[in-house]
């Protein structure tokens, strides 16, 4: 079975039909349970035709599936934000991303990081209408947390070579999400440009 990549995106609309365009894809995503938006993908084959390469090249993965999507307004009445969590197979759902800003074209920064669940790699992009402002991508992940595991038992003067397997994943279970996640977002700095 293919490793899932766990994809959060978040749209922050500044002005213009940004937001009533995102309002009517995420409409059509929880409607239809379906990412294959016809305002995304005008010109999708018939889905009997839909194959692997089709599904890599326009959503990332061979199969990409929306676990939740909700988009809000603020006080005025105009949307205000979105967010979308996609899970796909083996690869970020970047393709995706890059269709949906294509169609809001502009109002709107949007930041997409993804985690692969194995930890092999993770990474986050941040675009302001449509031009890529951040990007961190760390394709060899586990190597980093076995780096900074020895950096945190070093400071908490504990030596892993004396640990069990199951107590060395007891431990670093209690930091290591937290340590992704922290990791993967990108800097305050970068909206603040």
């Amino acid at each position: 079975m293919a490793n899932e990549v766990t994809n959060n995106i978040t749209i922050t609309f500044n002005s213009g039909p940004a937001g009533e365009k995102a309002a009517k894809v995420f409409k059509y995503i929880n409607e239809n349970d379906s990412l294959l938006v016809p305002e995304l993908f005008p010109n999708k084959p018939e889905d009997h035709q839909i194959c692997r390469s089709w599904m890599e090249q326009n959503l990332g993965g061979k199969w990409a599936r929306n676990e939740e999507a909700e988009i809000s307004r603020s006080d005025d009445g105009n949307y205000h934000d979105a967010h979308i969590n996609i899970g796909t197979a083996w690869s970020p759902c970047t393709p995706w991303v890059e269709r949906l800003m294509e169609y809001l074209v502009d109002g709107f920064t949007i930041t997409h990081t993804y985690v692969d669940e194995c930890l092999n790699f993770i990474g986050s992009n941040v675009w302001e209408d449509g031009e890529l402002i951040y990007n961190f991508d760390d394709e060899d992940f586990y190597s980093n947390l076995d780096a900074e595991s020895k950096v945190r038992a070093k400071s908490a003067g504990m030596v892993l070579e004396d640990m069990s397997d199951e107590d060395i994943d007891e431990w670093r279970w209690d930091w290591m999400w937290d340590y992704v996640y922290d990791t993967v977002e990108p800097p305050e700095e970068v909206y603040t440009q």
